[in-house]
């Protein structure tokens, strides 16, 4: 599937053509453009043509405008669809508007949604392009489209999940609320996860280095006065729980009446309201 690339002029509108022939060997868009030579034309007219089987051909640079529909081709892009003889659409392939429906949603995201889409006969007295084209691509009264934006998780290429993107890009704010609420849950998990997790990861980091440097070194470290040995290190984190421990229970005894702080008082209840 071809990716559609935003050109540098300006674009409004998007039209819609057949070319008006069912036969297999006028199903590509070297044939459209010996036709258009010949009548003058400097390139073929169109910008893409979807062919029966549902390839998208590059016709004419998007950066020129195209010579599709006079006197409207002035910012605008052209596509044209195989098939249409006769004024007839039972040419047209299943392939074709799918093929239809993905490049028109290309282009639509890529404008945010602010071009319309037409159909030739809207700006000339013909049928072109013959089929139903409002209902094939969602369209409203005025040419915007009302079809759904593709979701990442449909997206299957790289093409797919820009389109995607884009469509995210574009979302309105009470559709923004709707994703919040099913991806804050999944925030708040991780947001508690990964603290954790990289404590845990320090720890055993400093742990495994400190070990390591005091057993390549038999017995000493190579920096004495910042290494510390993993024995020492455990034996100080217990000293200094007994310490705040200690300290801690220190603060929560009170003081009996008529004590003063000293290192050489002490209390002996047992001798309490003995004659002395």
């Amino acid at each position: 599937m071809i990716e559609f690339r935003k050109p540098r002029r300006a674009v409004s509108r998007v039209f819609l053509h057949c070319s008006a022939s069912d036969h297999l060997h006028h199903d590509d868009i070297a044939v459209l453009r010996q036709w258009h030579l010949k009548r003058g034309f400097d390139d073929v007219g169109y910008h893409y043509l979807i062919t029966f089987d549902g390839r998208v051909q590059a016709g004419r640079s998007l950066e020129k405008q195209p010579a599709a529909q006079a006197g409207h081709n002035t910012g605008s892009i052209a596509i044209c669809l195989s098939g249409g003889q006769n004024g007839q659409s039972g040419a047209f392939t299943t392939a074709q508007f799918r093929a239809l429906r993905d490049l028109v949603a290309q282009i639509d995201l890529a404008y945010g949604g602010t071009v319309t889409f037409h159909g030739h006969q809207e700006v000339a007295k013909r049928s072109c392009p013959v089929f139903d084209y409002r209902r094939e691509l969602g369209l409203s009264a005025q040419g915007y489209r009302q079809g759904p934006r593709p979701s990442l998780s449909q997206s299957r290429t790289i093409g797919g999940a820009r389109v995607a993107a884009l469509g995210l890009a574009t979302m309105s704010v009470s559709e923004v609320v709707q994703v919040g609420e099913v991806v804050s849950p999944v925030l708040s998990v991780a947001l508690q996860t990964v603290p954790l997790l990289a404590l845990s990861l320090v720890a055993l980091g400093l742990g495994s280095c400190c070990g390591r440097a005091w057993t390549t070194t038999r017995g000493g470290c190579a920096d004495a006065e910042s290494c510390v040995p993993p024995t020492d290190l455990r034996r100080r984190f217990v000293h200094g729980r007994a310490a705040l421990s200690g300290s801690a229970r220190a603060r929560r005894t009170p003081r009996r009446k008529g004590c003063t702080s000293g290192s050489n008082h002490t209390h002996h209840s047992r001798d309490q309201g003995r004659p002395r």
